[in-house]
């Protein structure tokens, strides 16, 4: 082929290109044009609601979620406000507690301090008591109806045998009841008047020899009844039943008791009681203290004997009445410098002790209680 022919051959190949480019180049122009058109078209009802609804739906569940939250917020606050009113209806309570514990720790410390100085002004008394009977004491006023430094020894003595323990505990309640003479029951009381307590000096008249108690009492009842009473409920003078302490009882018969107490610091104290009919209208109670142990071998700080007598009192009607006269001795193991006070101490419990005697007095119709 010549050359003139090929130029004619690349030249229509060459336009054939050029109308095959153009011809694409417009289906795409056409295409995009298409789908221009297609974006500017406005949306069907259809799509519209569906979009409407989707947009309500999570509008709602927004809605829904804070809510829940909202909800959740306000359960924890009624929560904590709840919580905050049991927290301060609590603290009325504690603050008011704590005035009340603080009110009666200042109360038992004013009645401390008012204890302490009752008692010291009893002290004071007792010791200016001294003074005046001093000036006017007669020697031969001075001596206990039992005692043992002057008595025989066995007269005080609790045996070691256990054997010996009755006979023994008998033989010295009989020498207390043969002790009630005359003159001895002249010094019971006649009525309720005069002083409970009365202190004996010794030979010098300047110290504390021993102390007199005395006791009147008047009930509408027999005197056998009072006295059996007084007996079963064994309280005058009757050991402390606190933890500290260890009491026994024992019953030798119907009609004589061993109270043995033994305090904390290992000490053993050993008393006595007995009930007799003296005669038909007078039932005696004898209370008695022993001051050597032999078990133990050990000595009694105090020396206590008493005599309790209950006597049917006629009447004009025959109607029962019964008067209960009280007379004890006590002698205190101490010094002159604190007798006073150890005195007054005494005193103090047996006025305590007294009062629990009432007690079983008063289920007669008590007219007097001393």
């Amino acid at each position: 082929m010549s050359r003139d022919g090929m130029l004619k051959v690349a030249a229509v190949l060459e336009g054939d290109l050029l109308s095959l480019s153009s011809l694409e180049l417009s289906r795409g122009m056409k295409r995009s044009l298409r789908g221009r058109s297609s974006l500017r078209e406005p949306p069907t009802s259809e799509y519209r609601e569906k979009r409407r609804l989707q947009d309500r739906l999570r509008k709602r569940r927004s809605k829904e979620v804070a809510h829940l939250e909202a909800q959740a917020l306000k359960d924890e606050v009624r929560q904590l406000e709840a919580q905050l009113k049991r927290m301060k209806a609590r603290e009325p309570s504690s603050t008011n507690y704590l005035a009340k514990v603080q009110a009666l720790q200042a109360e038992i410390a004013r009645a401390y301090e008012e204890q302490h100085r009752l008692r010291h002004t009893l002290v004071h008394e007792v010791e200016k008591g001294i003074v005046y009977q001093s000036l006017s004491w007669q020697p031969s006023e001075s001596e206990m109806v039992l005692d043992p430094r002057r008595d025989p020894w066995m007269m005080h003595s609790f045996p070691a045998d256990p054997a010996a323990h009755d006979q023994a505990l008998r033989g010295i309640m009989t020498q207390q009841l043969c002790k009630l003479t005359p003159e001895l029951y002249s010094r019971l009381p006649m009525s309720a008047e005069g002083r409970p307590f009365s202190i004996v000096l010794d030979d010098v008249g300047q110290d504390i020899a021993f102390l007199e108690m005395r006791k009147y009492s008047l009930m509408r009842a027999d005197s056998a009844d009072v006295a059996h009473s007084i007996f079963r409920n064994y309280t005058f003078e009757a050991p402390s039943s606190s933890s500290s302490s260890d009491t026994q009882l024992d019953m030798f018969g119907s009609d004589l008791a061993l109270v043995t107490h033994r305090t904390s610091d290992g000490s053993t104290r050993r008393r006595i009681l007995s009930i007799v009919s003296h005669t038909r209208d007078r039932v005696v109670l004898l209370l008695r203290s022993l001051h050597y142990d032999a078990t133990t071998a050990s000595y009694s700080p105090e020396v206590y004997v008493g005599w309790l007598v209950c006597e049917n009192v006629p009447m004009p009607d025959g109607s029962p009445l019964c008067a209960l006269r009280g007379y004890t001795q006590v002698f205190l193991q101490t010094t002159p410098q604190h007798a006073a006070a150890d005195y007054t101490a005494y005193m103090s419990r047996t006025t305590i002790k007294n009062a629990l005697v009432n007690q079983v007095l008063r289920q007669f119709n008590a007219i007097v209680l001393d």
